[in-house]
């Protein structure tokens, strides 16, 4: 009697079991759906506007996106810490400021809408706050003075034009000036050439004597929205004569296209000379 009860037990026991298993529980099938919508790596990647991330923000996260949301309505998912690579290395990043901080002392953010991360204390990620763009990097360097082990300028010039066709493509950029400074680096400009002309679309570069990227600047995408296919020089002097003077003695030292409220100019940098003096000049004159 005793075995025929145990085993009816065991059958109970059996049917309960199989029951408790056709049916998850409300909260771990609800667990399932959230992971499965999560990317790799979730808190560094999931959108702000995911209200189901809401959990994955620290303290700092809110803090720092409530300092955005006074100056931008950015839609990029800025945190206090993250990650960063740059030339191969990968750099654990920390939110420092607002604004530009490029020696301790920050710039005002509302001017440039730019929000700097350290690492290390010392390297500097500068990015810009409604596209998320790297915008500047600064990395200490340990081999800013030549000496006999120093790489050349033309291997300088590679290294910098290797990063741009890493990264956009050689995309009508060329070099516009290059220097060696004996305690940096080498110091170069590349930018972006229109119907032949230079622009403000520019990347600049030091490279220290070891041959690494010290400091980069890029300053992109400004004429992305403009389609120019050609340019009349001619008329292009004319305008700027008339706002220079018609009796004005002045060379033409440099020009670029550059944009401003959505317009495209082009930049004249002049000098006027005089019988007792020479003074430098900007001019800006809308293409033709």
């Amino acid at each position: 009697m005793k075995r025929i009860f145990s085993c009816v037990i065991c059958v109970l026991l059996l049917l309960s079991f199989l029951t408790g298993c056709k049916k998850e529980p409300e909260y771990y099938s609800d667990w399932i759906s959230v992971y499965e919508s999560l990317p790799a790596d979730s808190e560094e990647t999931v959108s702000a506007d995911d209200s189901s991330s809401a959990e994955l923000l620290s303290a700092e996260d809110k803090a720092l996106k409530a300092e955005i949301a006074k100056i931008s309505d950015t839609k990029v998912d800025f945190r206090a810490n993250k990650k960063q690579n740059f030339c191969g290395k990968n750099y654990d990043l920390k939110f420092l400021d607002m604004g530009a901080n490029l020696t301790g002392t920050s710039v005002e953010s509302t001017l440039n809408n730019q929000i700097t991360y350290v690492a290390d204390d010392k390297n500097r990620f500068i990015y810009d706050v409604k596209t998320g763009g790297l915008k500047t990097v600064i990395i200490e360097s340990y081999a800013r003075y030549k000496d006999s082990n120093s790489i050349t300028e033309e291997k300088a010039l590679q290294i910098a034009e290797d990063y741009i066709n890493k990264n956009y493509n050689h995309s009508g950029y060329a070099l516009d000036s290059v220097l060696c400074n004996e305690q940096m680096g080498y110091i170069m400009t590349y930018s972006k050439h229109i119907c032949g002309y230079a622009t403000e679309d520019s990347i600049g570069f030091t490279i220290d004597f070891a041959g690494n990227i010290c400091f980069m600047n890029i300053a992109t995408g400004m004429f992305d929205d403009f389609e120019i296919e050609s340019i009349n020089e001619a008329a292009m002097l004319d305008k700027l004569k008339a706002q220079v003077g018609e009796n004005v003695n002045y060379t033409v030292d440099k020009q670029r296209l550059i944009v401003k409220d959505e317009i495209v100019y082009m930049e004249y940098s002049i000098t006027v000379n005089s019988e007792n003096y020479s003074s430098s000049w900007l001019y800006a004159v809308p293409i033709e």
